[in-house]
């Protein structure tokens, strides 16, 4: 403590001199140069004509000014006389205070001599034959700040021998009662002092070694419990007493059930009887429970300090359960069509009761449904395809890959006479392949012909707007009928055959569609009216071109 204090004393004695020294050294330096500037304007008032103009005159002057630099400059600038240097001298038209007397009648400048090599304080006067100057050294401001270092030396020697009687009688007589207070408070005990001046420390370390003891207690537990958090939060914990009061629940526990106070008596499940007898009888149990559209595993574990409740959203894992079911359960079904056809024609063949003509009929069922067959399965295995989809994007122009679709598809609108329109945009570029842009386009086309009726319309329009590139197609069909809106991009649906009673559709066309723009991270969205219309729109994202 009393190394500490004389240091500190040291430190701020140091600085304060140093400070003091820098400011002083500045003042005498600012006082120096003002004092200079008088006396030079007074050597200069004194001037008269009666000195001749060459050296000896600037010489003569000089010696009457106690040795003040004397020069005599004429109009262009060129030493006529010099008190200090022979001639002749580098012209001084543009030496600073010659151009402010030239300017001004009179100019100051401080600055080092370039004939000298010294720091000067000039003053120079416009007369009839040029100009007179006169000038004196002057130290510059580090010089008057070195030049003080020996006395300050000898001042910090001085103040630190006070420090060290100071430090002393501060250490003696009171420094020592505090840290005799300071080691018996550390130790935790309880502290007392005769000085009544300490009276108040003395309550405020008793008082502190009681909260503190307190707190280790409650940190002790807290510790137990914070280990059991960290290694599950990517759960909803709940923690409960084995008297079932609540110790802990995080986060994600309070923001799905609502808060409670720690203490409380089985704060959560108060409405779900299974989970509370669970709780009360059981030595760990699994429910699932349903909350705010999502599905969650509630998972109970009884220790021999706590009974430990783990609440995990598990609504992305059954739905992709569900969906997993629902596809092998469609393709099962999708399948079973066709190849129930193709045994049974097969079997007829079989038995050999069939003439020509019904056999050539039954063959062509049989190879039509194997066609149905194979491309089900190509279709899968594309779909399949496009989670693994890893090759690189291009810029292609979406403009010209939708006008050659159009060209592809010329040989099929005549089949239901329908009137095409199109106003499309040129050189629309985007981000992708052309592959992926032609499975979007084909698929809403074909189905806007399948679904449309007799002498209907398609209206196809691609345009740039703002920073996106919008595709619509609209055909006048059966429609959609509104609570159907949201099935139509799950995988094997397909809209009410019986307006399209030749439709070998899988359903898997707009699946497609909705998983390739989900991957690029554009937009798609269906408007219908049922009976009246239906229209697609696909966002994309540009890029310049």
């Amino acid at each position: 403590m009393k190394k500490r204090i004389l240091f500190v004393f040291i430190i701020i004695i140091f600085t304060s001199t140093f400070i003091f020294s820098i400011i002083s050294s500045r003042i005498y330096y600012e006082k120096f140069l003002e004092d200079a500037k008088n006396n030079l304007y007074i050597y200069m008032n004194q001037y008269s004509e009666e000195f001749s103009w060459d050296v000896a005159g600037a010489k003569s002057y000089s010696r009457k000014l106690n040795g003040v630099r004397v020069t005599f400059i004429d109009k262009n600038g060129e030493v006529i006389g010099d008190s200090e240097e022979n001639l002749p001298l580098d012209n001084h038209l543009n030496r600073e205070e010659v151009k402010i007397a030239s300017l001004e009648g009179e100019g100051f400048a401080i600055r080092k001599s370039d004939t000298l090599a010294q720091q000067m304080v000039y003053f120079c006067k416009s007369v009839n034959n040029g100009y007179v100057r006169v000038a004196v050294k002057t130290s510059t401001y580090s010089q008057i700040f070195i030049d003080s270092i020996p006395s300050l030396i000898w001042f910090f020697i001085i103040e630190i021998i006070v420090c060290l009687l100071f430090t002393w009688i501060l250490v003696d007589y009171i420094i020592k009662p505090i840290e005799k207070l300071s080691i018996e408070g550390a130790s935790g005990q309880k502290v007392s002092s005769t000085y009544p001046e300490f009276s108040q420390i003395v309550k405020i370390i008793n008082n502190m070694n009681e909260r503190i003891d307190d707190k280790i207690s409650k940190i002790k537990e807290d510790k137990k419990i914070e280990n059991i958090v960290l290694n599950n939060m990517e759960h909803g914990i709940i923690i409960l007493g084995l008297d079932n009061h609540l110790i802990l629940a995080n986060n994600i526990v309070n923001e799905l059930f609502g808060y409670s106070e720690v203490g409380e008596n089985l704060p959560f499940f108060k409405d779900d009887q299974e989970i509370l007898e669970g709780i009360e009888q059981e030595e760990q149990f699994l429910f699932y429970r349903k909350k705010n559209d999502k599905e969650y595993a509630i998972r109970f574990t009884k220790s021999e300090n706590a009974k430990v409740i783990l609440v995990t959203d598990v609504t992305e894992i059954k739905r992709m359960e569900n969906s997993k079911n629902d596809f092998i359960a469609n393709v099962t079904h999708e399948m079973n069509t066709p190849l129930t056809s193709i045994k049974g024609f097969a079997e007829m063949i079989l038995t050999g009761n069939l003439d020509k003509e019904k056999i050539q009929k039954s063959c062509e069922i049989i190879l039509k449904q194997t066609n149905r067959l194979s491309n089900l399965i190509k279709n899968i295995i594309h779909y399949s395809l496009l989670e693994s989809d890893n090759l690189p994007n291009y810029p292609v122009c979406i403009s010209t890959i939708l006008i050659d679709i159009l060209h592809n598809f010329e040989a099929v609108f005549p089949e239901k006479n329908l009137k095409v329109t199109t106003l499309i945009e040129e050189n629309l570029f985007i981000l992708s392949r052309t592959e992926k842009i032609f499975e979007i386009i084909s698929n809403i086309l074909t189905n806007a012909i399948k679904y449309n009726k007799i002498n209907g319309e398609i209206e196809i329009r691609l345009k740039k707007d703002d920073d996106k590139i919008i595709l619509k197609i609209k055909d006048t069909g059966h429609g959609i009928k509104q609570g159907d809106l949201d099935k139509i991009f799950d995988r094997f649906y397909t809209i009410d055959k019986s307006h399209n009673e030749h439709s070998t559709g899988f359903g898997l066309g707009l699946a497609i569609v909705k998983k390739i723009i989900n991957q690029s991270g554009w937009k798609i969205s269906v408007e219908s009216e049922y009976e009246k219309y239906t229209m697609f729109t696909v966002e994309f994202s540009p890029i310049m071109k």
